[in-house]
C-alpha cells in the first residue's frame, strides 16, 4: 500500500488532539501496480466503488470510521478489535461481487493487518506507531488474509470471533525486534484453510528466442539449431522462464508489434536476429527487446565458423546466451537503481535485486536489500524474494559488513522458514538455509543436513552443490570440494553470482596445492567483484605459494581496504585450532605483509 499509515500531516495548533486506545485495520490492494498497468481505468473504478461500499455499508454496520483512503489502501479505525475483525470478514465476503465476470488476472484481492494501540486522534487523522505496525503486519498477510498482533488477538476469542493461527516471531521492516503475529480467519474457513489465490505465483520473467532469420532457405535449419542451443543455455538460469522455439516461431515474420508478441507468448523479453555468410563463415546479428516497454535493450554481432556452430558445446552459442543474460540483468539493475520501486514490475524487481545483491559497490548492495524487502511486501507468499533476502543477510556477514551477527542470523532464518512454509519441498530454500547456517550460525552440521536434503529433492540444485563445496573445504576435503563446485557451475553457467563460484573454487584449489589454477580463478572472480575479501585472501595466498612474493605484497593493501580488521590472529581464530592448512595459509599471508595483530 502506498500511504495508508499513521505518518500523516502533523496536527496544527487548532486541531483537537486526544489519545485513545483504538483498533486499527489496514486494507491493502494486492499487486496494485500490476493491476493498474493492465487496466488502469477499470481498476481505479472498482477500487473507488469498494471504498465507497466500505464507507457507507461496512463501517456503519461495525462502528468504524474511514480515516484515509489513498491510492491502493485504507486505514480504518474501530473502538474494539472484535469490531475490526468482523468488518474485515464482512469486506472480504463482499469482495467477489466487485470481481464478477473479470479475468482472474484482473481480480482484486485484499490483505489486511490489525493492531490495537494508544494513538493520538484528531477529526481527520491518527498519529503514533500503531498504524505503522498495523501496516507492517499487513505485509505478512497473503491475499484474502488478516494478520493481527498479539495485543490485538488478546481481545479476540479463538473459535468465537475467528480462528487464530500462531505465525510465531516475525521480522518486519523498520522494527529491530521480531513481532508476534497471528493469522485470523473467519469461522466458516475452519475446513478450507487459508485461501491464497496468488500462492505459487511465478515471479520469473519470460523470454522467447525467435529462430534466427536466414535469407538463404538452406540455412533455415541452422537458425533453428542456433535458437535451440541458446534456449538450452538460458534454460539453465533458474531466474528465467524460457518459451519453446515452436511457440516463438509463430511470431516470426508477422505484423505483430513487440507488445502484441509479449501478450501472445506471455513473456517480457524477446531475442531475435539474423545470420548471413558464405561458405563456412557466418555473421550473426542479434537484438534483445523489452516487450512491455517496446525498448531495444542491446544489440550485437558475432562471427563464427558453421562447423563450430554445429558442435554440441559451441562456444558461440554459449557466448550469445551469456551476452543476452548479462544484458537483461544489467538493464533491470539500472532500472531499480534509478526508478521508484512502486513503479517497477515484480520481475524487474527480482532480476534487479539479484543483480545488485552481487555487485561490488556498497550502495548497490544496500539497494538490493530495499528491493528484496519491497518484493516480500508485494508477494508475501512467494518464497523466492525471502530466500534471496536470507542470502543478503548471509553475504553481509561474509563481506564483514554485519554489526549484529546474531540478529542477522535470526532474520535470515525467519526468511528461510517462511519461504519453506510456503514451499516445504523447495530445494533452493533448503540450500539457502544451509548457506545461512554455514556463514551466520556456524552450525556446519546443521548446514550439511539442509544441503543434503536440498540435493535429495533436486540433484541439480546449484546452491546445494556450491555450499556443500564450502562445507567440504572447511573439513579439509578439498578434492571433493573442487568436484562439488564444478557440479554447481555446470548447473548454472550464467549465474549472476559467478564471482562467488570462482572465489570458492579458488580457495579449494589452494587446498589441493594447485596454485596457478587458484590464482587464475581468484583473478576471474575479482574481475566481477573487486570488493570480496575472501577472494583477495585466496589470490594473495596463491601468489605467495607459487613464488610471486612481490605481486602478493601488492595485493595486501587491496585486501586490507576491503577487510580493515584483518590480522593473522583473527584469520586463525576463524578456523579450527588444529587446522594445518589454515596455519600454512596464515604463514603465506604473513609473508605477504598481513599484520600479526
Amino acid at each position: 500500500m502506498s500511504s495508508a499509515s499513521g505518518e500523516g500531516v502533523a496536527p496544527g495548533p487548532g486541531d483537537r488532539l486526544v489519545w485513545q486506545r483504538r483498533a486499527l485495520l489496514i486494507i491493502d490492494l494486492v499487486e496494485s501496480v500490476r493491476l493498474i498497468r493492465r487496466d488502469e481505468a477499470g481498476v481505479v473504478g472498482r477500487w473507488c466503488a469498494l471504498v465507497e461500499d466500505t464507507r457507507t455499508r461496512v463501517l456503519p454496520a461495525h462502528g468504524g470510521r474511514l480515516v484515509k483512503s489513498l491510492g491502493d489502501g485504507m486505514l480504518l479505525d474501530f473502538p474494539s478489535v472484535r469490531q475490526a475483525a468482523a468488518a474485515a470478514f464482512d469486506l472480504l465476503a463482499r469482495l467477489p461481487r466487485f470481481n464478477e465476470v473479470l479475468d482472474p488476472a484482473l481480480r482484486m484481492h485484499l490483505r489486511m493487518g490489525c493492531h490495537v494501540a494508544a494513538v493520538a486522534v484528531t477529526d481527520v487523522d491518527l498519529f503514533g506507531d500503531g498504524p505503522n505496525l498495523a501496516q507492517r503486519l499487513c505485509t505478512l498477510a497473503g491475499p484474502g488474509q488478516l494478520v493481527a498482533s498479539a495485543a490485538a488477538c488478546d481481545e479476540l476469542l479463538d473459535g468465537v470471533d475467528g480462528l487464530l493461527e500462531d505465525m510465531g516471531e516475525c521480522y518486519v521492516k523498520h522494527y529491530d525486534e521480531p513481532v508476534r503475529a497471528y493469522r485470523v480467519r473467519p469461522l466458516d474457513a475452519a475446513s478450507a484453510g487459508p485461501a491464497d489465490p496468488l500462492a505459487g505465483v511465478d515471479l520469473r520473467p519470460g523470454i522467447a528466442v525467435v529462430p534466427f532469420h536466414a535469407p538463404d532457405p538452406g540455412a533455415a535449419a541452422v537458425g533453428e539449431l542456433l535458437t535451440d542451443g541458446i534456449n538450452l543455455q538460458l534454460g539453465a538460469a533458474k531466474h528465467l522462464r524460457v518459451v519453446s522455439r515452436l511457440s516463438a516461431t509463430r511470431c516470426r515474420g508477422g505484423d505483430l508489434s513487440l507488445e502484441q508478441i509479449g501478450r501472445q507468448l506471455g513473456v517480457q523479453y524477446l531475442m531475435e536476429g539474423s545470420l548471413r555468410g558464405a561458405g563456412d563463415r557466418l555473421v550473426l546479428h542479434w537484438r534483445l527487446h523489452a516487450l512491455d516497454r517496446a525498448e531495444q535493450l542491446e544489440a550485437g554481432q558475432q562471427s563464427c565458423a558453421l562447423s563450430e556452430l554445429l558442435q554440441p558445446d559451441s562456444p558461440t552459442v554459449a557466448a550469445l546466451a551469456g551476452a543476452v543474460h548479462d544484458s537483461l540483468f544489467r538493464a533491470e539493475a539500472a532500472r531499480v537503481r534509478t526508478r521508484p520501486l512502486p513503479q517497477l514490475d515484480s520481475y524487474a524487481l527480482l532480476l534487479g535485486g539479484i543483480q545488485l545483491l552481487h555487485r561490488a559497490a556498497r550502495s548497490d548492495f544496500e539497494r538490493s536489500h530495499q528491493v528484496l524487502c519491497h518484493l516480500t511486501e508485494l508477494h508475501p507468499r512467494a518464497p523466492e524474494p525471502r530466500l534471496w533476502l536470507a542470502k543478503w543477510y548471509a553475504l553481509r556477514a561474509v563481506q564483514g559488513l554485519t554489526v549484529d551477527r546474531e540478529g542477522d542470523a535470526r532474520r535470515a532464518l525467519d526468511c528461510t522458514a517462511r519461504a519453506l512454509d510456503a514451499d516445504p519441498d523447495s530445494a533452493f530454500g533448503l540450500a539457502m538455509e544451509g548457506f545461512v547456517h554455514c556463514h551466520l550460525t556456524h552450525d556446519h552440521e546443521r548446514a550439511e543436513q539442509r544441503l543434503d536434503a536440498a540435493l535429495m529433492r533436486n540433484p541439480s540444485e546449484t546452491f546445494g552443490h556450491l555450499f556443500r563445496a564450502v562445507i567440504l573445504g572447511l573439513r579439509g576435503e578439498f578434492h571433493a570440494g573442487v568436484q562439488a563446485s564444478g557440479q554447481a557451475l555446470a548447473t548454472s553457467p550464467l549465474d549472476p553470482a559467478r564471482y562467488l563460484f570462482d572465489s570458492i573454487a579458488a580457495y579449494l584449489h589452494l587446498g589441493t596445492g594447485e596454485w596457478a589454477r587458484a590464482v587464475e580463478l581468484a583473478r576471474a572472480s575479482l574481475r566481477r567483484n573487486c570488493l570480496h575479501a575472501h577472494t583477495w585472501r585466496a589470490l594473495t595466498i596463491g601468489l605467495v605459494e607459487q613464488g610471486d612474493l612481490d605481486e602478493a605484497r601488492r595485493c595486501v593493501p587491496h585486501l586490507m581496504d576491503v577487510q580493515p580488521g584483518l590480522s593473522l590472529h583473527s584469520y586463525l581464530a576463524g578456523g579450527r585450532p588444529d587446522d594445518p592448512v589454515r596455519a600454512r595459509f596464515a604463514d603465506a599471508l604473513g609473508r605477504a605483509g598481513v599484520p600479526v595483530h
